[in-house]
């Protein structure tokens, strides 16, 4: 017991130390302010230790007495309603929610043209060449709906197009997530709240419309964690596992990162080693070949280096900022590689990416890492600022859902206006100012209490982080609710990485909130007592 107190004591005091200093790069972007107030700092410390330490130790029972009721309650629903009163009642729900998804379509009807759509669209159209800095798939999917608009005569029909077929996807997914949790036991009150989570929640609306590559990638994530959950249970095809392993990768450059990391671990954590294998490393290979052989076979262009340097530009940005460090000769080199060096933002790299010297750096990479190094040996705190404030948001406990630094929109709501007037469009206008509040995130309702911190996009960290205190402190780990947890905080790790914090990153944990909350209530063989 002893043993087991000092363990959560140690795991305490690291998280503790950890948010401390990323309360001080939030509010202060640098250090410097433990100085100031060494005393403060130390008390805070403190307090997270208190605070982490109680919720450790207090989790198992809380979870427990509200698992009783869940399963009290599920158990009066099962018996009050008959199985063919629960299909008319799925039925119906199912009808209301993609009436609800519609409608918003109709609301910004032909469409949006947000994030990445511009570059996807014109690589699509031949208007520029095709490039894998946005994965080629997503590309292919609009160039397949451009054909058919084509033929029609009529070219906005490709928006419409793409968004009822997302839209479709995305209705698909959640009668997925709603369809395993019932096969793997969950209660039907759980069911229930995910149901109404789903229908309710309006950012699921906006963003299913949305022309991002992170609403297929959400979608095929979801179906790659419970397929490979499944076939790891004995219960599941390994085919399933690796095809929608090669999909998420189709979408997300960052998920072959994700998939290796979950691999290594895998293979330390679990016993069966050929399970593992057989259902990542054909994933992984297949990924790997289409990214570095076939795609520049074809001629198209990969992503730029730049892409792959948002926390050394944010470090290097940051440092040259500061007038006592790097000679005259390395501020030159950093001003050859970083044109726009002097329009460094704490949390948004673009400025700086943007016009970053690609050519000189496929030349000539090692000035680069010189003066790379050069700073981390004159201010390695700096550097550690740096890297943790550009995506600060994803781990600062209810940090602000419009960051005043990154200044981008909660979701881009950009209408496409190449289309003529429509009655469903006037019909539904009434809608379109709430819509577009939640876009901005100006609407009165995200920032009341407890809703708030949903909205924060800290909310996916901290909610992974309980999940898997509750997973691991139970008697009997669930290894399915372990897996899935995992595969959200390495993705949630890769973010860090980017070059802004945005919804749109978190979106796949957000629609995978059901699956790893409520994995935390679920009985194996209805044992209350584990």
């Amino acid at each position: 017991m002893i043993k087991k107190r000092i363990q959560q004591l140690i795991i305490s005091l690291l998280l503790a130390m950890l948010l401390c200093i990323v309360t001080l790069v939030y509010r202060h972007h640098y250090l410097s302010a433990i100085a100031k107030a060494p005393q403060i700092f130390l008390g805070i410390v403190i307090l997270y230790i208190a605070i982490f330490f109680i919720t450790i130790n207090a989790l198992p029972d809380i979870v427990l007495w509200i698992k009783r009721g869940i399963y009290n309650i599920s158990d009066l629903i099962d018996s009050t309603l008959s199985e063919k009163t629960k299909k008319c009642i799925i039925c119906i729900y199912f009808a209301i929610l993609a009436i609800i998804h519609y409608v918003c379509f109709f609301t910004y009807y032909p469409g949006l043209a947000s994030y990445d759509y511009k570059s996807s669209y014109q690589q699509a159209m031949g208007i520029v060449p095709l490039s894998d800095h946005h994965p080629i798939m997503y590309t292919l999917i609009w160039k397949l709906f451009q054909i058919i608009a084509g033929i029609i005569g009529k070219a906005y029909y490709a928006d419409v197009f793409y968004a009822m077929f997302q839209i479709a996807l995305v209705l698909i997914t959640y009668y997925h997530i709603l369809r395993w949790m019932k096969k793997r036991g969950f209660p039907i009150l759980i069911l229930i709240i995910s149901g109404i989570y789903y229908l309710i929640v309006p950012t699921f609306h906006l963003f299913a419309l949305s022309p991002t590559k992170d609403v297929p990638f959400a979608c095929a994530l979801i179906f790659f964690v419970t397929n490979m959950a499944d076939y790891l249970k004995g219960e599941g095809k390994w085919y399933g596992s690796v095809f929608w392993g090669i999909a998420t990768c189709l979408f997300r450059h960052n998920m072959t990162y994700i998939l290796i990391a979950l691999l290594i671990g895998l293979f330390v954590f679990k016993a069966d080693k050929k399970k593992i294998v057989i259902a990542m490393v054909p994933s992984i290979i297949v990924a790997v070949l289409l990214s570095k052989v076939i795609i520049p076979l074809l001629g198209i262009s990969n992503t730029e280096s730049a892409e792959y340097l948002s926390v050394p530009l944010q470090q290097i940005s940051a440092l040259y900022s500061f007038e006592a460090y790097f000679t005259e000769e390395e501020r030159d080199i950093i001003e050859a590689y970083i044109p726009d060096v002097e329009d460094y933002n704490y949390r948004f790299v673009d400025p700086i990416k943007d016009h970053f010297n690609n050519g000189l750096y496929l030349e000539n990479s090692s000035d680069f890492w010189k003066v790379w190094f050069s700073g981390l040996k004159q201010n390695p705190m700096i550097y550690l600022c740096a890297a943790i404030d550009t995506n600060v948001q994803l781990i600062m406990p209810d940090s602000e859902i419009n960051d005043e630094f990154s200044q981008r929109e909660y979701i881009e709501l950009n209408q496409n206006s190449g289309a003529a007037d429509f009655a469903l469009s006037r019909l539904f206008s009434f809608l379109k100012p709430f819509y577009d509040t939640v876009g901005s995130a100006t609407q009165e309702f995200m920032y009341m209490p407890v809703i708030h911190w949903y909205y924060s996009l800290s909310f996916p960290f901290y909610s992974l982080l309980l999940s898997l205190f509750a997973l691991l402190r139970r008697k009997e780990h669930n290894s399915t609710g372990i897996l899935i947890v995992t595969v959200f905080l390495l993705l949630l790790g890769t973010y860090l990485l980017g070059p802004v914090s945005n919804f749109r990153y978190c979106y796949p944990i957000y629609l995978a909130c059901p699956i790893y909350l409520g994995i935390v209530f679920v009985c194996e063989n209805r044992r209350i007592y584990e």
